[in-house]
């Protein structure tokens, strides 16, 4: 719900529906927990993320620099 509609909604439905949003968050970490847990491959799994973040940013940082040459190339 957005936070407009939540607003103009009256007081008891503004409980009830942060009551709900928390309960959906626990049980969201709730799920998350469980299958980290139970997956023996999680922690490759989340050096593998880990990684992945690394190279993106790595990269994102290296186009961006190439990008910045090229301006100025095209502007001299």
């Amino acid at each position: 719900m957005n936070a407009n509609a939540a607003s103009k909604a009256p007081p008891k439905c503004n409980q009830a529906i942060t009551r709900l949003e928390r309960a959906i968050a626990r049980l969201e970490r709730a799920a998350l927990d469980g299958v980290a847990k139970s997956d023996p491959r999680s922690q490759r799994l989340e050096a593998e993320l880990a990684q992945m973040r690394s190279l993106t940013q790595s990269v994102g940082e290296r186009l961006d620099h190439a990008i910045g040459r090229i301006r100025v190339a095209l502007d001299g």
